[in-house]
């Protein structure tokens, strides 16, 4: 059902009616495999079967065929993976490329994009969500420096409501149709960040330690330090460098003997 309804929307989106404000170009969309025209608007009751993930795909396709050079790395990535792709122009050249009807289509998408994210959210949750401020990304971070907090009220009751005991809010990641990302720092006074998963109804789906309290230490001995990014494609990017050290009688301190390294990713979203 999915795949013929992917395959109504490539005839939509890429049909052949001329029109006088299409730059034409044989192009092959990747939702069927077949070769069309750029010209055709898109029937909104079509887009009503697709979900956001999909619906982003499809608008940012038409930014795709154009040459638009994407910042998203996902969406980099996604697109790089076919032959058509051709990655010639930035955000300030863009725009001069697209045709009325493009711009119709990514306004008709985005719309619908938009009437799903929150649809489903149980209106406390979303609330809340509504009061925690987007974090800008990438998001680098050192293990002992921690993160700032979002500047809130924490008597509002609806933050007393949801917020976990003994944390602080820095920010939010990301909301979708169906789960939300928020970054929590651990104990208060302290900030240890992580990555808290949530449903619609405020339910804790899982949690991810940005790091660990022995990923930052220094205790003579041994010593490690955690260094990190949360990318824009929501990613979490860690370097560990752990160092040993052994006291020197003549020198009358700890010097280095040796270090490791050890790097991760681990997926957010």
């Amino acid at each position: 059902m999915k795949q013929s309804v992917l395959i109504a929307l490539s005839l939509l989106l890429f049909g052949c009616q001329e029109s006088n404000n299409t730059v034409y170009s044989s192009i092959k969309s990747p939702i069927s495999g077949n070769y069309f025209e750029i010209t055709n608007e898109i029937d909104s009751m079509e887009l009503l079967a697709l979900n956001t993930n999909e619906l982003r795909l499809l608008r940012n396709e038409i930014f795709a065929r154009r040459g638009y050079i994407f910042t998203s790395n996902d969406l980099r990535e996604y697109f790089s993976k076919f032959d058509w792709y051709e990655p010639t122009f930035g955000a300030d050249e863009i725009d001069v490329k697209l045709s009325d009807v493009d711009n119709n289509n990514i306004r008709l998408i985005k719309s619908i994009e938009d009437s799903k994210k929150l649809v489903r959210w149980n209106s406390d949750i979303q609330d809340y969500l509504d009061l925690i401020p987007d974090l800008q990304l990438p998001l680098k971070f050192i293990c002992d420096k921690g993160f700032k907090p979002a500047v809130l009220d924490n008597e509002l009751e609806i933050i007393k409501q949801f917020k976990p005991e003994n944390a602080t809010i820095i920010g939010k990641l990301f909301q979708n149709s169906y789960e939300a990302s928020i970054v929590y720092g651990f104990p208060a006074d302290i900030f240890y960040p992580i990555i808290f998963k949530i449903d619609t109804t405020g339910k804790e789906l899982e949690y991810l330690s940005v790091f660990e309290l022995r990923e930052c230490v220094d205790d003579g001995e041994y010593s490690a330090r955690t260094y990190g990014t949360i990318t824009e494609d929501l990613k979490l990017e860690t370097r560990i460098v752990v160092y040993r050290r052994e006291y020197d009688l003549e020198r009358n301190e700890y010097i280095r003997k040796d270090s490791t390294v050890t790097e991760t990713i681990r997926s957010i979203k």
